[in-house]
């Protein structure tokens, strides 16, 4: 997805040049302005370092895609309680050194309640645009833009 990318606006770019006019284009990357990532904080699971150079919240999701040569159609949040769920261990294991017991009854007694009700206010766990390629754009960027994403420091 595209938090692994180094070239983001290359990537995008690519992906811009190969759409037909009105081609549209689906992106789900982790949530950083969501409700988990608030809640749990630097034990985040989908902080991921190294491997997540990026990390997205919907305005610099929204800019990047308007930077590129798209325009937003909708934006909305996904919900994944194993992210919850992993995010909660490793709080409880850096708290309590031990492994968190009943995941199974968490999971689904609190996680998955808790995840339908953050997307559904869409503060969910990972955000899902949907956007048109604009048609007649040309970049007046050269593929370069400041503060599109968040760059990894965790």
């Amino acid at each position: 997805s595209l938090e692994h990318m180094y070239e983001l606006f290359r990537v995008l770019g690519e992906a811009r040049r190969i759409l037909d006019d009105q081609g549209r284009l689906i992106i789900a990357v982790p949530n950083a302005g969501g409700l988990e990532a608030k809640l749990f904080g630097r034990w985040w699971v989908n902080w991921d370092p190294p491997r997540h150079l990026y990390h997205f919240n919907k305005t610099t999701l929204t800019r990047l895609l308007e930077q590129v040569g798209f325009s937003l159609v909708r934006v909305r949040t996904g919900v994944t309680p194993v992210h919850f769920v992993s995010s909660l261990e490793r709080v409880w294991l850096h708290w309590l050194h031990c492994r968190l017991p009943a995941k199974r009854l968490i999971e689904k007694f609190v996680a998955r309640p808790f995840c339908l009700v953050a997307g559904n206010l869409g503060y969910g766990t990972e955000l899902i645009a949907y956007a048109i390629k604009r048609a007649g754009w040309a970049s007046a960027t050269s593929g370069m833009c400041a503060g599109a994403g968040m760059p990894s420091s965790r």
